[in-house]
């Protein structure tokens, strides 16, 4: 709830109308019909030992369409603490390098070659490419933002992948239930 309530106070502090107002002229008197920051959810408990939440944040300010950002808060129902990729996997290296590879082939199957430099650039072994983890009953969703691995178009863009295709990053199946 915390975390939640700061980001609308930011929204709020943040957003500037009179940044619309700077050059009329340019602008041809426009400003948007509305500014608004919405928040959807979902909840994924793979075990009685953990929990993930999905938030996608939309905020629009007057462009073309919102902006979306996907972010997923993991948490250990052990002892209450949120938990990250180092937390998540005995050798969290290697699970970027599987989840690279997983990902890469399941978008290129669902793409073809028509987005083939974006997935490649979107799924590179990065934390940052693999920030937003959803941890499922059977294994992870992979959340990735807008733009990342396909267009605004496409949507927001998840893939599963089953816990036995990341044996070799040594996943803590505490969190499972295993």
């Amino acid at each position: 709830r915390q975390w939640v309530t700061e980001i609308a106070d930011a929204f709020e502090q943040h957003f500037d109308l009179s940044a619309f107002l700077f050059d009329t002229e340019s602008l041809n008197g426009y400003l948007p019909a509305s500014v608004e920051l919405k928040s959807e959810y979902t909840v994924s408990k793979p075990s009685a030992k953990a929990i993930s939440i999905t938030f996608e944040l939309w905020n629009y300010t007057g462009g073309e369409h919102a902006n979306i950002d996907v972010v997923t808060l993991n948490y250990s129902l052990i002892n209450g603490q949120r938990i990250g990729l180092s937390d998540i996997f005995a050798n969290p290296d290697e699970a970027l390098q599987l989840m690279s590879q997983w990902t890469r082939t399941t978008l290129s199957n669902r793409y073809g070659s028509g987005r083939k430099q974006m997935v490649l650039t979107g799924t590179e072994p990065l934390v940052e490419n693999f920030s937003s983890l959803t941890l499922t009953p059977t294994g992870v969703c992979i959340n990735f933002q807008p733009y990342q691995v396909a267009g605004w178009e496409m949507g927001i863009q998840k893939v599963d992948m089953p816990l036995e295709a990341l044996v070799a990053a040594q996943p803590l199946t505490v969190y499972w239930g295993r």
